[in-house]
């Protein structure tokens, strides 16, 4: 449904930097190595904590190409100057929960709180609805309140927790459930 490469929305950050949003490509593994390697290098809040290989990435980055065409996903990576500097999906449910999606997003360490993950879930939030997705959910570290607040700002809201369900700093952290419907 979503065919590789689609420009879907371009921007001007805070900053002023021109910022795109577009379905990934094959041409995007380089960028998108060296995103999740850098991620984890900084220890940053996401759900893996292991260096990625360029074989790994490679079909990761198939996978997901492959089910914005097949309309199972939305995945976007958000762009500046040619590069790859954050991406976001929102992951379709199965069988009796096709109507609902899990979102996730990331961001590069130098391209935070200028407005770019605020537009990126709004991008997704709007293919997911284009997908006839009802109901979104996510979780978040509980110590992430950044990326809380951003997530309340969109209007999900905070529908439960699970307790100790993620690492992070060799500590177990809660996990917070948020949802919104579209």
């Amino acid at each position: 449904m979503m065919e590789p490469g689609k420009v879907l929305s371009t921007f001007k950050a805070k900053n002023g930097i021109s910022v795109v949003l577009r379905t990934p490509d094959m041409h995007d593994l380089s960028d998108m190595l060296k995103f999740i390697n850098d991620l984890v290098a900084e220890k940053a809040m996401i759900a893996t904590s292991r260096k990625q290989t360029l074989e790994s990435e490679a079909d990761y980055l198939s996978g997901i190409i492959s089910s914005n065409i097949k309309g199972n996903a939305v995945h976007i990576v958000a762009e500046v100057n040619g590069h790859m500097i954050g991406k976001g999906e929102v992951t379709r449910g199965s069988d009796e929960s096709r109507h609902t999606g899990t979102l996730g997003i990331s961001l590069a360490k130098n391209y935070r709180s200028i407005g770019i993950g605020t537009a990126l879930v709004k991008e997704l939030l709007k293919q997911a609805k284009r997908l006839g997705i009802k109901l979104v959910y996510l979780e978040v570290f509980a110590n992430n309140v950044h990326a809380q607040n951003l997530y309340k700002k969109m209007g999900f809201k905070i529908t439960g927790a699970l307790p100790k369900k993620l690492r992070y700093g060799g500590k177990y952290v809660d996990a917070v459930l948020m949802a919104k419907k579209l």
